[in-house]
């Protein structure tokens, strides 16, 4: 089964947060995120990834284990493979 978590405030309700590891299954240092911001298309909005980095690190996810997607590239489905989570904003 598949499972997703939607939420537009990130992490702030730490519920979410407890749900997010819970759902993943993985110590928070092995889960590895792949953050896809579609919707951060002007650079206010871009301003806001850094945020959505910070709850990832505040609940335990290790930085280098943290990528952004660039929207201009190609990612290829090797490299999505090594990756175990991807999160749309």
């Amino acid at each position: 089964m598949k499972r997703l978590i939607l939420t537009s405030t990130g992490f702030d309700n730490k519920d979410i947060e407890k749900k997010f590891l819970e759902l993943v299954g993985l110590p928070s240092e092995e889960i590895k995120v792949i953050f896809v911001p579609t919707a951060a298309i002007t650079e206010e909005q871009k301003e806001i990834i850094p945020l959505c980095k910070k709850d990832l690190l505040n609940a335990g996810v290790s930085e280098e284990n943290i990528i952004a997607y660039d929207l201009d590239r190609i990612i290829t489905a090797e490299e999505i493979s090594n990756w175990g989570l991807l999160i749309y904003q």
